[in-house]
């Protein structure tokens, strides 16, 4: 993280620090567990040494997560029933990637959040 950022700014680029999306990994009482470990704090703490815009992707996706459910969340990511979906007819249940429901969700959120920088990119983002 440390060379993306010294070698972006040597470019003449603003680096941004983004954190991991969470998985969809709830336990039995429904409630959402980081599958991540310490990344994100390390990524949070570069980008507060180097002075780095930094969104906490992590977090901001687990707030939409559980904003969708245990059941309901699975619609953001690949969950797809045998011959529900021609390019995986045996099925899938995948709770790392996401559907394209959850990947414009997603976006959305980065976007917002990159305008919510107010920095020179801001501008770029409708």
């Amino acid at each position: 993280m440390i060379r993306f950022v010294e070698e972006t700014r040597k470019k003449g680029a603003t680096p941004i620090l983004f954190s991991s999306i969470t998985r969809r990994t709830f336990n039995e009482q429904g409630v959402l567990i980081d599958s991540h470990g310490d990344y994100t704090q390390e990524m949070r703490l570069v980008a507060q040494e180097y002075k780095v815009p930094f969104i906490d992707m992590q977090y901001y996706t687990e707030l939409l997560e559980e904003s969708y459910g245990v059941e309901k969340s699975k619609e953001l990511h690949l969950h797809f029933a045998p011959g529900e979906n021609s390019y995986i007819p045996k099925g899938i249940d995948d709770n790392t990637h996401l559907s394209v429901k959850g990947a414009t969700e997603i976006a959305k959120i980065a976007a917002q959040q990159i305008k919510a920088l107010n920095i020179r990119l801001s501008k770029e983002v409708k």
